[in-house]
């Protein structure tokens, strides 16, 4: 029998919390008929509600529901990555805990991934809602665009955190840097072998929507600072240009200084502004390059989280 983790960020559910376990005690039942064990993890990222007083009375009844307490809010990136590494199963998958995303979805992730063996993972995309909010539709539509153009990961417009993947493929993720901080475009950063499924998320119909601009922009960055490798090139190609504008440029000085063309201080001028920029673009390059070395030393195997005690 395969066994699976759900992984599920939490925070200040405690409205959400009795209909999501209940939900999830009846997709147990079907999981074990087609002879998958089902164990649920929830990652208290820093709640302040009596959400867990709630759940400690179905973890009581029900064995397969477990929890891990963070100290404080460190985000949902970090629950996901510390349901991850405190884990152990064949699968992994992620859902988030406000009932948007419709868990029963879970079962047809699973016969895909067992069905066919040489996918990884299997990606929820979601289709716009007409209740969502139209700015962060706006910006996440052409995010992804740029982000497409940028890094040349082909990460759908909808993509979330609602996924399934094998126990490979958790393995990368938590041995790779490169994950932390934007986990859902790293399986395409991979290459891995994958499949998206299409679905329409649900109107939140308890408690209130954990959407912070602030949170979404400081993620949207962390996307192009952990993705986009190569951003070093960019400033060298610019210092490449510069250099080569620079030596057209004095071979036009001397040129002009040979037949009398030249205007007092505008060619000196000139020249100095290329070669200033040529040294600019060209030491930008060198200290972005440094830095990503120094960060990918740096954040190896680091933990961006601390695990609260048992009370």
């Amino acid at each position: 029998m395969k066994s699976i983790t759900l992984i599920i960020p939490i925070f200040n559910e405690a409205q959400n919390i009795s209909n999501l376990c209940n939900i999830l005690i009846d997709i147990k039942d079907q999981m074990h008929k087609k002879k998958v064990e089902l164990n649920v993890l929830l990652i208290d990222d820093g709640s302040s509600d009596n959400w867990y007083k709630i759940f400690e009375e179905y973890k009581k009844k029900h064995i397969f529901f477990n929890c891990i307490k963070f100290v404080r809010n460190f985000g949902h990136q970090a629950a996901i990555m510390a349901g991850l590494k405190e884990s152990e199963s064949d699968l992994y998958a992620c859902i988030d805990s406000d009932l948007q995303q419709d868990p029963n979805i879970l079962i047809s992730m699973i016969e895909e991934l067992i069905n066919n063996q040489k996918l990884k993972y299997i990606h929820c995309v979601k289709k716009n809602s007409s209740y969502e909010n139209k700015i962060k539709t706006f910006f996440s539509k052409y995010f992804y665009r740029i982000f497409k153009s940028a890094t040349n990961i082909n990460l759908s417009p909808g993509a979330s955190e609602f996924w399934m993947i094998t126990k490979k493929v958790r393995d990368d993720i938590i041995e790779d840097s490169s994950a932390t901080g934007f986990i859902r475009g790293f399986f395409y950063f991979k290459g891995y072998n994958g499949k998206n499924i299409f679905y329409e998320p649900k109107e939140r119909k308890l408690g209130l929507s954990k959407f912070r601009a602030l949170k979404q922009i400081d993620l949207g960055l962390n996307a192009f600072f952990i993705f986009i490798k190569k951003f070093y090139l960019i400033f060298f190609i610019f210092s490449l240009i510069s250099i080569f504008l620079f030596l057209i440029f004095g071979l036009y000085i001397l040129i002009s200084f040979f037949l009398d063309l030249n205007r007092p201080g505008y060619s000196s001028v000139m020249i100095l502004m290329l070669f200033i920029s040529s040294f600019n673009f060209l030491s930008f390059s060198l200290i972005i390059f440094l830095l990503y070395k120094l960060i990918d030393i740096v954040t190896k195997n680091k933990h961006y989280y601390i695990i609260k005690d048992d009370d």
